[in-house]
């Protein structure tokens, strides 16, 4: 075997001797380390900063509060309230009150406890029986009623302190049942309506005055409350209607009368000495 001829190879002031083999891999073996451990590490780039864009404001053109588009009403004046979708609100109803003479009966904006009072709808004097007058009034109130069939109210009859409390407590009764009477008549649902007589305990005037008595003699509308819109199951509305009319027919027998009273007070009750009718006979006119 005869070696690879000697080389000496020189590195500064350093020299060396390698066989021919030798030399090779060194060279390779200091290429790599060169390569891998004589740079300095890479360094890595920093991300590029990320630019952040404030959204836009919504546009809201007419100043509503409501984005245009959501608008459905755009160019709403300005301070007028709107809805959710930009559309002015609907007007408030009208409070609930009592009309004046000769206006229809409403109940727009009416609760639950109000109470309206029936002005003009009175009776013949000493009896439950309506005037021509008070049915044209309560014609104008069964259209209301039929109108807002989910309103129940009490109609309540009152007088005032004239005569003994319980004749007066018994005409108030026959006086509020004649008017519910007619109204069931005219197709409001019977299940609307309850009749309550309340005699003079609630005046809302002097009853030493005149004046005073004219305003606490009185049919009121008081609503008790709302039910879901009702429907009438086995019921015949004739027949119905016709029993109405019967009882209002009934409730305009005469009530036994002083002979003291004067005429000209249209629902004045007997002296507190009167007899008054017997309990049994006004039982059998209406359920109590």
């Amino acid at each position: 075997m005869v070696a690879s001829p000697a080389k000496f190879y020189t590195y500064g002031d350093q020299r060396f001797t390698f066989l021919e083999s030798d030399y090779k891999a060194q060279t390779a073996l200091l290429s790599v380390n060169y390569y891998f451990r004589g740079q300095a590490p890479v360094q890595e780039l920093p991300p590029e900063p990320v630019q952040v864009v404030a959204p836009l404001a919504p546009v809201d053109s007419d100043g509503d509060g409501v984005p245009d588009n959501l608008d459905q009403c755009p160019n709403t004046p300005l301070g007028e309230p709107v809805d959710e979708v930009g559309c002015p609100l609907p007007p408030p109803p009208p409070p609930c009150k009592t009309p004046e003479a000769g206006e229809r009966v409403s109940l727009s904006g009416c609760g639950t406890g109000d109470v309206i009072v029936l002005r003009g709808v009175n009776f013949d004097f000493n009896k439950s029986s309506l005037t021509a007058n008070a049915m044209r009034l309560l014609d104008m109130v069964a259209d209301e009623l039929k109108a807002n069939p989910h309103i129940d109210v009490e109609i309540g009859g009152h007088t005032d302190s004239k005569g003994a409390d319980a004749y007066n407590q018994r005409l108030s009764e026959q006086r509020a049942q004649s008017v519910r009477g007619y109204l069931i008549g005219e197709g409001v649902a019977a299940g609307q309506l309850s009749a309550r007589g309340y005699g003079e305990n609630n005046p809302i005037a002097d009853n030493d005055t005149e004046a005073g008595r004219e305003l606490n003699r009185r049919v009121e509308l008081k609503i008790i409350g709302t039910a879901p819109a009702r429907v009438t199951r086995g019921v015949n509305p004739q027949v119905e209607s016709n029993a109405a009319a019967q009882d209002a027919s009934l409730a305009d027998e005469p009530i036994q009368e002083d002979e003291d009273v004067s005429g000209t007070d249209d629902q004045s009750a007997p002296a507190a000495n009167e007899q008054s009718p017997p309990n049994d006979d006004l039982d059998g006119l209406f359920d109590f």
